[in-house]
């Protein structure tokens, strides 16, 4: 599975409106395409990493409190999922897209406009290690180690890991350590869209397609 598509299970809460409920595309084609090819080995493989990456998500948000940690913990997830894919200075098409329909899927959605202006300015200039690092400064330390699983899942997403990879990978777990939070001192308790995502990732797990 793709950063992208693991991005769009982590914003369940800009989901798409489908029969049963409020659902990123991506997992109701994932349900879908399983009900109808419940023979297809490849795609019972495909429906396991779901919902392994759907728990793993699910124990990263139960960590966040407000919506602006939530939002946080968003921005500083692309920005990790570009740069990490882009360690050896190409993105490949297939992450391109996913990338492109993730961004895509959240400006059509209700997110704030600053949060979609700062995702689609991640999308146009990648960033760079030390830009990532910003980033990290505004999520909880708890949800470091979530982060660091995702550049894994980005680095293994074609199966090669390569030397750019690994030198990518050190580099940003040695400056992870030095990490001091920043917290927004700003930031409500506000959590509409925090409980959104929690809840689309629960009825997901519940699906039985997916159960």
């Amino acid at each position: 599975m793709t950063f992208g598509k693991v991005l769009g299970l982590a914003a369940l809460g800009v989901g798409t409106v489908v029969s049963g409920g409020s659902v990123l595309g991506v997992v109701a084609g994932y349900a879908i395409y399983r009900k109808k090819e419940k023979e297809n080995d490849k795609k019972n493989e495909e429906i396991a990493e779901l919902k392994k990456q759907l728990e793993k998500i699910k124990k990263s948000l139960e960590i966040l409190n407000s919506d602006s940690e939530y939002f946080h913990f968003i921005i500083a997830a692309t920005a990790v999922g570009l740069a990490t894919a882009n360690a050896d200075g190409n993105i490949s098409e297939d992450e391109s897209m996913d990338i492109k329909e993730f961004i895509g899927g959240i400006g059509n959605m209700h997110y704030p406009q600053h949060i979609k202006d700062i995702l689609k300015g991640l999308e146009e200039k990648i960033p760079t290690l030390g830009t990532v690092m910003k980033y990290l400064e505004k999520v909880p330390p708890q949800s470091i180690k979530s982060l660091e699983e995702l550049v894994e899942t980005v680095i293994w997403s074609d199966g090669i890991e390569h030397e750019s990879e690994i030198r990518f990978r050190i580099a940003f777990q040695e400056l992870a350590k030095d990490i001091v939070y920043k917290k927004d001192d700003n930031q409500s308790n506000e959590s509409t869209f925090l409980q959104e995502a929690k809840n689309n990732i629960e009825y997901i797990l519940n699906l039985p397609e997916v159960a």
